[in-house]
């Protein structure tokens, strides 16, 4: 069984986002088992010098509901190391391993398997206020999967 902590109605309107990009796979035609460490790489580039990676692994039914599973955060200036973070430069593409935890759940005929990534998470995630960029909010430019031939690859340990 699967819980989800965001009501399915408010993941609609997430997914609906246009900072929110959805992969979902067709209607699967039987069962998926799906057991372990999720992990994601991306590439991305960002005009901030510090902005914010998640992504979720989510079930979603028949009747489009959208349950969590799993789901991970990383701030860009850790993506080396938590003890000696780096800044980022802006325009330039990094690689990045974000790491969604374990989780273990059957997709069943009908579902679709979904991952969404963003640059936000407000319900777990405190906003960033840097040096770099002192108190003042502003919005950045990031793309994921810019134009250099690189992809985002998904590990997802099917049984």
């Amino acid at each position: 069984m699967s819980i989800s902590i965001i009501p399915a109605t408010l993941c609609r309107r997430r997914e609906a986002r246009e900072d929110v990009l959805c992969y979902s796979t067709p209607v699967l035609e039987k069962p998926v088992e799906v057991t372990g460490p999720i992990a994601l790489v991306l590439y991305v580039s960002s005009s901030a010098r510090d902005t914010d990676f998640t992504g979720k692994l989510v079930d979603v039914s028949p009747d489009g509901r959208a349950e969590i599973l799993t789901d991970g955060i990383l701030r860009a200036r850790y993506r080396d190391s938590f003890t000696e973070p780096k800044l980022l430069e802006p325009g330039q593409t990094y690689k990045l391993h974000l790491d969604l935890w374990a989780t273990s759940n059957l997709f069943q005929a009908g579902h679709r398997i979904r991952l969404e990534v963003s640059s936000s998470n407000s319900r777990v995630l405190i906003a960033i206020r840097t040096r770099a960029e002192p108190s003042r909010r502003k919005p950045s430019r990031i793309l994921c999967q810019p134009s250099t031939g690189s992809t985002m690859s998904a590990r997802i340990p099917r049984i």
